[in-house]
């Protein structure tokens, strides 16, 4: 488990009661997201310094990327490749490696990229998926592996129907979803086949923050700032709010 402190640092927790076993130490300015490899031998934190910071599972520093605004999140590829995928305040999204180089990047949002996301099934024609401040989550194809200098990421398809800004996405494993957390407090899901949404879920009085699927993607998590985490059914096309609070 990692929690991120607000002073510029990330710490790595483990146990039932959250029991500090690490700090890493070297953001000069507050940590936005933190993410870790598949094998857990790595660990990346993005930055209000501009900076995606590489760690090894210990705390030794391991890498430094630069980017020209701050970035608010970062996330390992799932397939053990050594990718990570980072959206920044210029509202590029850009694929790089372990060794600190970038190896391909996608046009621009209009604003700020809040969240990003690999596909955990890449069979079903997209590897990313990007949201941001325009209120849009695209989807994107990774270039092949052979290209030389920085190739660009395709563009798949656009996700529209958010009115506002979308904070945080996830993408299921089992079906072709993609949920959105937003400004406006709903929380919508997307089938990535089509880009209006498939379902909108109201229930928060806020702006909701995070979302999260539980292990068996049967539940859905919703985080906002009216205090609440709210827990949503999911199952074949059918979306009720089981509790809340």
């Amino acid at each position: 488990h990692y929690r991120l402190l607000t002073d510029g640092g990330a710490a790595a927790a483990g146990g039932d009661e959250l029991e500090l076993v690490g700090k890493f130490s070297g953001h000069r300015r507050r940590v936005f997201a933190a993410g870790a490899s598949v094998d857990g031998t790595a660990i990346a934190t993005a930055g209000e310094d501009k900076t995606v910071r590489l760690w090894t599972a210990t705390g030794e520093p391991a890498g430094l990327l630069k980017h020209p605004g701050r970035v608010f999140t970062v996330a390992f590829s799932p397939r053990g490749d050594g990718l990570l995928v980072t959206g920044c305040e210029d509202g590029l999204v850009r694929i790089v490696t372990l060794e600190g180089r970038e190896w391909c990047r996608a046009g621009r949002h209009r604003g700020q990229v809040n969240s990003v996301c690999w596909n955990p099934e890449p069979a079903r024609g997209w590897d990313v998926a990007s949201a941001g401040a325009d209120g849009q989550v695209k989807l994107w194809r990774l270039p092949g592996q052979n290209l030389t200098g920085t190739p660009s990421l395709q563009l798949v398809m656009t996700l529209t129907g958010a009115t506002g800004k979308i904070w945080q996405i996830a993408a299921c494993r089992h079906e072709p979803l993609v949920v959105g957390a937003t400004d406006t407090g709903k929380v919508i899901l997307w089938n990535t086949h089509e880009p209006s949404p498939l379902q909108v879920l109201s229930g928060h009085l806020d702006a909701a923050w995070a979302v999260a699927l539980g292990p068996s993607e049967q539940r859905l998590f919703s985080g906002g700032w009216d205090e609440t985490v709210r827990l949503w059914g999911v199952t074949a096309r059918d979306w009720e709010q089981k509790s809340a609070e």
